[in-house]
């Protein structure tokens, strides 16, 4: 697979430490306001999609300009928690979370734990700020901003304590996506060490509290997209690559350091005077970070707009989409996200790439996330990879903080002659980088016990094996990748499998009077694992928009979204919670029920599946 003329171009290009420099200092200037974010559909957005296209058609590139997209544009511009008589402290907004009155919220201030249910159970918080501890991952802000909400709370002030999933390090103020409801009030993010402090003043007796978020929120705003084409193949045909230039704080790593990627394969390419096969598309995304309102998913808005309403053409056409996400951290191996039919292929080209110096941090691979561009490419038809530094601890410590990656842009260079060997590889053949016999191997594999019969799926996985060639690819994008209730990547049939093993394990834990154990089966079945956390009706709106997700005109209604049973009722009986009904026959007989329509659902996937392979196109080049 090691292919030494892409090598020797890749090795020769005339990339530079100090170019990349240069761009990400740039990009990472824009900001709305003195901590930076450049958010979708905001006068942020719009310059620094204007900077890219204005950096490509410097380079030479033809058709450079600035492509709308529809957004749901959030600008913020300073938050801050105020303790009367006492200090004021800095403090971060999510994206899509509505602003306060310009003089903020007043109240009294109280304690709310995680702010789940058990933990209001004693407490009033009508009329009041609550403090709030993001501790879970499954019970994020928006779920605690769901239920406080719904006991008539004016704000919440919400910090990560120690050992909570993000923002770790010492001081570290964090940002994120907010996903958040219209029934829930607003809410700021502080730093861990000064909800402490604030809880030490609580502890003293009653304190008073000024929560201000400047932020506006405008629904059906416009966001931009930047665009510039290298060669002169076909035009409905183009390799695409894409990097997304929103982000929080400064977001240097993340992703200035993609963007710059993007900007210099152009420029280094075209003064190479490198005459690609294919048209080339360069194309910096808006939205990755944030981009809608009123979904659970409201991310990658950008990157979709852009493959399924503004070119809709290369989800059958385009060979390749090559996505650039943070780089030139030397203190995280470079991770690469690949579907299977491209796994060898990538992991060969890493291991050529570390030979020869350019991964210096070392290297792993993994599934495509739904937390990248990668995706909404891959669901419309397209194949493709994503590669990036990353490590976990990063993850619970600094991401999304206002300490951004340290960087090295030696190393982000040496990284930018891998992302062009990868690059040139997939234009000289497309075809030939594809391997159908993976995909086919991953299926019967995924499928195998799933609960039903599968001798005809796989059947139609050996046939999809002896495939050749991109044009395959289309139909398993578009009807095999689907999302698990977590949006983690998956098959169509997952969810539905592992919901049918917890409910036939839940009966069966009922028919010897285990009632606790039963629950434990039912808080796995798809996102029941809020369900003790949250009160009967935020748990109902949760459930909803669940549902709505599933088929909404978002990436995730395209990512066969499976709409698990709503088991609320039956968990919080089980508990013995004084607000659900007292258990009996009911409950076996709702689950009896749930595992016919979910058996019936998985036998519906599984054969949509065997249809998906039964018509991939068997020749090679379109």
């Amino acid at each position: 697979m090691r292919d030494p003329e892409a090598l020797g171009i890749a090795e020769q290009l005339p990339v530079s430490a100090r170019r990349l420099r240069k761009i990400v200092r740039e990009i990472s200037a824009i900001g709305s306001y003195d901590l930076g974010f450049r958010v979708a559909g905001t006068p942020e957005d719009r310059a620094t999609a204007e900077y890219v296209a204005g950096e490509l058609r410097s380079a030479g590139l033809d058709g450079c300009g600035v492509e709308r997209v529809r957004v749901d544009g959030w600008r913020v511009r300073g938050a801050s928690v105020a303790i009367e008589g006492g200090r004021t402290y800095e403090a971060s907004g999510f994206g899509g979370v509505p602003g306060t009155p310009k003089r903020g919220l007043t109240a009294a201030l109280v304690d709310g734990g995680r702010g789940d249910r058990h933990a209001l159970r004693n407490i009033d918080v009508a009329g009041k700020l609550v403090l709030v501890d993001w501790d879970r991952m499954s019970f994020p802000p928006r779920l605690a901003g769901l239920e406080l909400g719904h006991r008539g709370a004016r704000g919440l002030i919400v910090n990560c304590p120690p050992g909570a999933p993000y923002y770790g390090a010492p001081d570290a103020l964090g940002t994120f996506h907010g996903s958040w409801h219209d029934d829930a009030p607003p809410f700021v993010m502080i730093r861990k060490e000064h909800a402490a402090s604030i809880r030490r003043s609580l502890a003293r007796g009653s304190v008073q509290a000024t929560m201000t978020l400047a932020a506006d929120l405008k629904r059906d705003a416009v966001g931009y997209n930047s665009i510039g084409y290298l060669g002169n193949g076909d035009p409905r045909r183009p390799i695409v690559v894409g990097a997304h230039h929103d982000g929080w704080f400064r977001g240097a790593w993340d992703n200035a350091t993609g963007v710059a990627v993007l900007i210099v394969l152009a420029e280094s390419l075209q003064a190479a005077g490198i005459e690609p096969r294919h048209r080339l598309a360069f194309s910096s995304r808006t939205g990755e970070e944030y981009g809608r309102v009123g979904t659970d998913f409201d991310w990658c808005a950008g990157a979709w707009e852009q493959i399924s309403q503004t070119h809709p053409e290369w989800g059958a056409n385009s060979p390749f989409h090559l996505c650039l996400e943070a780089s030139g951290q030397p203190d995280m191996r470079t991770i690469m996200l690949t579907p299977p039919e491209l796994s060898r292929w990538a992991r060969a080209a890493c291991r050529t790439a570390a030979a020869k110096g350019w991964l210096t941090s070392g290297w792993y691979s993994s599934k495509p996330s739904t937390g990248t561009e990668q995706w909404p490419f891959m669901i419309q038809g397209v194949p493709g990879v994503c590669a990036f530094n990353w490590e976990e601890w990063f993850r619970k410590t600094l991401y999304h903080t206002t300490f951004d990656a340290t960087l090295d842009f030696a190393h982000l260079e040496r990284m930018t002659r891998f992302f062009a060997y990868l690059l040139l590889m997939a234009d000289r053949d497309p075809d030939g980088i594809i391997d159908h016999r993976d995909r086919a191997r991953d299926i019967i594999s995924a499928t195998r016990d799933c609960g039903v019969p599968t001798e005809k799926l796989e059947q139609a996985a050996q046939g999809h094996a002896t495939r050749k060639g991109r044009s395959a690819f289309t139909h398993i994008g578009r009807e095999i990748c689907a999302v698990d209730s977590q949006g983690t990547t998956c098959y169509p049939h997952t969810q539905s499998t592992r919901d049918l093993e917890q409910l036939q394990r839940a009966l069966d834990a009922l028919s010897v009077g285990a009632l606790r154990r039963a629950a434990r089966h039912l808080c796995r079945v798809g996102d029941n694992a809020v369900a003790p956390l949250l009160g009967r009706e935020a748990n109902a709106v949760h459930q909803g928009r669940r549902v709505a997700d599933s088929s909404s005109p978002g990436w995730v209604g395209s990512s066969h979204l499976a709409v698990s049973p709503d088991l609320w009722e039956e968990i919080a009986a089980l508990q013995g919670d004084p607000d659900a009904r007292r258990p009996g026959p009911w409950i076996e007989r709702s689950i009896e029920r749930h595992l016919r329509t979910t058996r019936k659902s998985l036998t519906r996937q599984i054969a949509g599946m065997q249809r998906a392979l039964e018509r991939t196109p068997t020749g090679g080049k379109k």
